[in-house]
């Protein structure tokens, strides 16, 4: 009888653990949609957050990223471009934004 009752109690706090771990990756889900919402910035606003970052003294490290950010803007960017020459485009391309 107290093999069964071991049995039990392993089944029950087994049990538990399973719905506590479902109930955290489902709260990491819900709270990973609600990041992403936050994140989720329009082509502009990452081209101002780009160039206040530079001229707050920051240097961005991905060229890629400063090459994606200046296409999102419509903006004929070469693998090859210059990161600085591609900065000061979107510098302009915000300038006509605002205009």
């Amino acid at each position: 009888e107290l093999k069964h009752s071991c049995n039990q109690v392993f089944i029950l706090v087994f049990v538990l653990f399973l719905v506590s771990f479902c109930q955290s990756r489902m709260l990491n889900k819900l709270l990973k949609f609600f990041i992403k919402q936050k994140q989720n910035q329009t082509d502009l606003d990452r081209a101002k957050s780009l160039i206040d970052a530079v001229d707050r003294g920051g240097i961005p490290l991905n060229a890629a990223r400063v090459n994606a950010i200046g296409r999102s803007l419509g903006l004929d960017v070469a693998v090859s471009a210059p990161m600085p020459e591609t900065i000061e485009r979107i510098r302009a391309a915000l300038e006509r934004a605002k205009s």
